[in-house]
């Protein structure tokens, strides 16, 4: 007698739990709610693209490690190029309310806004009360979020009259890890793609830097000398590597100059010169 084995069942899931397992979460927001009998209950509920495109204080968004590399880096570099201007910020991951109908407070990843007169410990920096705006805005995309930033914030930004836009899509980078720099400047129909120099580097102005594309990460360039600025490890390496360099040049100095003593006696030797 045989035993025939059937085949499995197959497994017969809930629609909505299919979806919602489909769904992409970019991060969580804590809230607190007050119960009826007393007391509060915390729950965490998932941010969606949305979400991310208008954040709330205290969200939890998640971000890469070159994401998050590129903008601490650009903070640090457009600080640096503008702490000799008070009335300059670099906001980075701060909300900015543009004054737009209808549009809620984004958070650009790294802005610079010139002519501000009051510089404070900004939440959400309201361009109608400051009655200034960002002069240069930069976005490091996101995976499965991308529109945020190729779409969405470039009409806010043209909306606002933000003069150069630039956005480092990390989510097309190459097989070798190098995101395109996609530049615009502001034009009354529309942003017009900016014109990259020889090696692919932008212009931005506003902190007189050129911004290069590099492996998961950018580098910016000082726009008289040339020189790449390091981030804040670089200089510090760099710093290190100058001091042991001079060091070993004194040292080389002093035995040059001890050396060029003894063959000094030697000659006065030589010469039958009395010695001091």
């Amino acid at each position: 007698m045989s035993i025939a084995i059937l085949p499995d069942e197959p497994e017969v899931r809930d629609p909505d739990i299919v979806a919602a397992e489909s769904i992409v979460v970019h991060g969580w927001r804590t809230v607190r709610r007050n119960m009826f009998g007393g007391g509060t209950e915390v729950f965490q509920i998932p941010l969606m693209a949305w979400d991310v495109l208008h954040p709330q204080l205290g969200d939890e968004v998640l971000y890469t490690d070159a994401h998050q590399a590129i903008c601490n880096y650009l903070r640090s570099v457009f600080e640096y190029r503008v702490e000799k201007i008070p009335t300059t910020v670099v906001l980075n991951d701060t909300g900015v309310n543009l004054d737009l109908e209808g549009v809620k407070t984004i958070s650009p990843d790294v802005c610079v806004i010139p002519n501000v007169r009051v510089r404070r410990n900004w939440t959400t920096f309201y361009v109608r009360k400051e009655r200034t705006k960002p002069s240069l805005g930069v976005e490091v995309t996101s995976q499965d979020r991308r529109e945020n930033d190729t779409e969405r914030k470039f009409d806010y930004y043209h909306r606002a009259g933000i003069p150069v836009y630039v956005i480092v899509d990390l989510v097309k980078a190459d097989a070798n890890g190098i995101p395109p720099l996609l530049g615009f400047e502001w034009a009354p129909e529309n942003y017009k793609p900016m014109k990259p120099d020889s090696r692919g580097r932008l212009w931005l102005e506003a902190v007189g830097v050129w911004i290069e594309a590099r492996p998961n990460s950018v580098v910016c360039c000082d726009g008289d000398t040339g020189e790449e600025i390091k981030n804040f490890a670089g200089q510090v390496n760099a710093r290190r590597e100058a001091e042991q360099r001079a060091q070993a040049e004194a040292f080389a100095r002093l035995v040059a100059e001890d050396r060029i003593k003894q063959l000094e006696a030697e000659l006065a030797k030589v010469r039958g010169d009395k010695q001091p």
